[in-house]
């Protein structure tokens, strides 16, 4: 609530004005200036990504955390949720100092862009896929280890199983064909980028029975910024609009002869 002035005050005021003592244009500037919407900047963290591009990308991981469901579902042979928790911007320096060692991490190449992108599972995530695929009931049970070449093997398999469910989802925006090129288990030794670049980072969290992880893809800026400009949802419907072509030929090989 303003002051209110008493008489006294307002007369004071008055004669400061008429003596010249008080610059009403002073007085204005500094409301002014005071009124002011200030945002500090931090140019260590510029904002690459649009609110925008940012959603259009979790509607990108939406669409591919379905498919994830309905696969590992399948494959470990259980009951698992797969949702999308957030879609963020960030440094690269953020992420990689967020991870723990041993980690498990795959390196992709996100042909045709140039540049990779990463995944990495938390350590809850993959104890409780490999527990599930020995025979276990899919507990995420913590080992203060390395993993095993075994277990490198086992998690790279789904890896590889689960990359060609990238292509549908980015359907409407790029032709992607997502392959491995590595994996680590050191975070120190999947530095791809510099630590000052901006990477989108989309958090995916995995329920497997009573067992919930994390799943982190990590896409740098300089991967994506071919196809940034694709990334609205005015782009993304209007490529979802366009007819299936219907193929006479193969509805033919589908009727059985009489």
């Amino acid at each position: 609530m303003a002051e209110i002035l008493s008489q006294s005050e307002i007369d004071e005021l008055l004669k400061a004005f008429s003596s010249g003592e008080l610059d009403v244009q002073e007085i204005e500037k500094a409301e002014e200036t005071k009124s002011k919407k200030i945002r500090n900047y931090d140019f260590r963290r510029p904002n690459k990504f649009s609110k925008e591009q940012l959603r259009t990308l979790q509607m990108i991981f939406e669409n591919l955390s379905r498919s994830l469901t309905s696969f590992l579902s399948g494959y470990l042979r259980t009951i698992v949720n797969v949702t999308v928790v957030s879609v963020d911007q960030l440094t690269y320096y953020e992420f990689s100092n967020s991870l723990n060692n041993p980690v498990f991490i795959a390196i992709i190449d996100a042909a045709p862009l140039e540049g990779p992108f990463l995944l990495e599972f938390n350590n809850n995530t993959t104890y409780a896929i490999l527990d599930r695929i020995l025979g276990g009931m899919g507990k995420g049970e913590l080992l203060d280890r390395d993993y095993t070449e075994i277990e490198i093997s086992l998690l790279t398999k789904i890896v590889k199983q689960i990359l060609p469910l990238f292509k549908e989802p980015w359907s409407n925006i790029l032709d992607i064909n997502p392959s491995l090129i590595r994996v680590e288990t050191n975070s120190q030794f999947a530095q791809i980028i510099s630590p000052n670049e901006t990477v989108a980072l989309c958090t995916l969290s995995i329920k497997i029975n009573e067992t919930e992880g994390i799943m982190n893809f990590c896409m740098p800026h300089l991967t994506l910024e071919p196809i940034v400009p694709k990334l609205t949802t005015k782009f993304w419907f209007s490529s979802m609009k366009k007819e299936d072509k219907v193929n006479p030929e193969l509805i033919k090989s589908k009727i059985s002869p009489f």
